[in-house]
This record gives C-alpha cells, sequence and structure tokens, in this order.
C-alpha cells in the first residue's frame, strides 16, 4: 500500500472533489504508512479536513479530522459509493461550520456532536490514541479527562498539546459504545 506521494495541488483537487460530489475518497497519510483512512470530505480548511468516516462494508461511522500536511496520497473510491448512499445513515449530518479553524474548534465541534471523542498522537505517544472530553483549553493544549482501557473515567487529566494532533475521531460507534459504558460525563477533577 505504498502509495506515492501527490503533489499539494492533486491532494486539495481530490478533496475538494469528494466534497463537492459526496464521494468517499481514501486517504494515506505519512504517519501509519500502509493504513488508509477512508471517507466522505465535509469540510476542508487551511490546516485540517473532517471527512464523515466510512468504516468496512461501507457503512458511515461518525466523523474524522485529518491534518492536511500528513496526507500523502488521496483516491477516489467507487466500489462501495452506490451502497453508502442507499444506507439508512445517508447523507452524512452536517458538521459544525468553521470547524477546521483550529485545532481547538475541532475539539469543541467534536464535543458537539459526540459525547466523547478520540484524539491520535501517532507521531507522538506510544499509546496512539485517548478516548476522552476536553475540559480546559489553553493557547497551545487541551487538557482531557480521558477514559481508560476498562471502560472507567481515569482520574485526573491528560494534557495534549494542539501540535501533537494527527487525527480526532467523534461520533463513532467506538465513541458511542464508550459513552454509553461510562454513564456519561466525569466529573471534573479539581
Amino acid at each position: 500500500m505504498g502509495h506515492s506521494k501527490q503533489s499539494w495541488k492533486t491532494i486539495r483537487s481530490r478533496l475538494e472533489g469528494s466534497k463537492a460530489n459526496q464521494h468517499p475518497v481514501s486517504i494515506a497519510r505519512s504517519v501509519l504508512i500502509g493504513v488508509e483512512r477512508h471517507g466522505v470530505v465535509q469540510e476542508i480548511g487551511d490546516e485540517w479536513v473532517i471527512l464523515a468516516a466510512v468504516r468496512d462494508g461501507g457503512y458511515l461511522n461518525g466523523y474524522m479530522a485529518l491534518r492536511l500536511d500528513l496526507i500523502r496520497h488521496v483516491r477516489a473510491e467507487h466500489g462501495l459509493e452506490e451502497f453508502l448512499k442507499q444506507g439508512p445513515a445517508w447523507p452524512p449530518g452536517q458538521v459544525v461550520t468553521g470547524a477546521t479553524n483550529s485545532p481547538r474548534s475541532l475539539l469543541e465541534s467534536g464535543i458537539e456532536t459526540s459525547g466523547v471523542l478520540s484524539v491520535f498522537m501517532e507521531k507522538k505517544c506510544e499509546r496512539t490514541f485517548f478516548v476522552g472530553v476536553p475540559v480546559k483549553y489553553s493557547k497551545k493544549a487541551a487538557e482531557l479527562v480521558t477514559i481508560g482501557t476498562k471502560a472507567r473515567w481515569e482520574d485526573g487529566t491528560f494534557k495534549v498539546r494542539y501540535k501533537d494532533l494527527t487525527q480526532i475521531s467523534f461520533g463513532g460507534d467506538y465513541e458511542k459504545a464508550l459513552w454509553a459504558t461510562v454513564g456519561g460525563p466525569a466529573s471534573t477533577p479539581t
């Protein structure tokens, strides 16, 4: 699955084509080589793109925001497009306009859409993603109360620097299942 690096112009054009025609794309990034992300573009900003995520089998599965500077290759996917568009969840719901303006606005929009969100730091951490709720924002970072591997709220907060974020996912089956399992929001730590 080693895709050659496309020009920024080609990447942008294919992302805009997905948004305009609402057709799915497959995205290869410079992190997790060999792992592609699949979705239908909903919004494109200067630094981030939001997709309605498509999981195996051609089903919508929440949303994902990807950093544009990590995208290496974009290709249109046509195999399951008809099935996807005939599904009960089509068309994807609207994302908050302007959500791609900053990592903070992405986090805030994700929480508006879903009780919890997944934040990925594939270049920085051994544990590549955390699921939680932002409870405090600063100019360069957010603090999250996270859900641990045993589906329980963890004590304290976890600081996420915006520059380390590579993907933010929300509203998907995994986030919904964790939200239902933990029984709602965590109490804010003191």
